[in-house]
């Protein structure tokens, strides 16, 4: 699941070729980020993305964390 995941392609969800747009606003990412933090502490691996994109509320498709 992995290697199809990382192989999205995230921007704006209006453009050819896109297939995950933003989060809605940066309250959400920060709500994503979060989570993705507890369920590291709880050993999970993030095996793609899980990257903040651009410094707005775009997620790159969740390297290896």
């Amino acid at each position: 699941m992995a290697d199809i995941v990382s192989q999205l392609k995230v921007g704006n969800g209006l453009e050819d070729g896109v297939d995950l747009g933003p989060l809605q606003n940066p309250n959400q990412l920060d709500i994503v980020n979060r989570l993705v933090e507890q369920v590291k502490e709880t050993g999970a691996r993030i095996l793609c993305g899980g990257v903040p994109l651009d410094g707005e509320v775009f997620l790159q498709a969740y390297g290896d964390s």
